[in-house]
């Protein structure tokens, strides 16, 4: 597993838990699209991967417009998701 995916994973969890969310809900349901890249990372589906990280950024995108998530919080987790993209492509 890429230790980037790990450490987005505990971001993610701190994120949570210094109030950088709005409710547990959001955090988790970042954590869960997480999941599945990182069961597609495991199996070398790197193109299903991209796809998951790609709905991942969406997701991310939608918790910023709502409020959910903090401008600080959405900057870091958009950096580290786009990285894994282009490194993946």
């Amino acid at each position: 597993m890429d230790y980037n995916l790990n450490e987005m994973d505990v971001l993610i969890a701190d994120f949570e838990q210094d109030g950088e969310f709005a409710n547990f809900g959001a955090a988790r349901s970042l954590q869960a699209k997480l999941s599945s890249v990182t069961h597609f990372i495991k199996r070398g589906k790197t193109d299903k991967a991209v796809k998951h990280m790609d709905d991942f950024l969406q997701k991310l995108e939608q918790k910023r417009e709502k409020e959910f998530i903090s401008e600080y919080a959405y900057g870091i987790l958009k950096q580290n998701a786009e990285y894994l993209v282009r490194k993946w492509r």
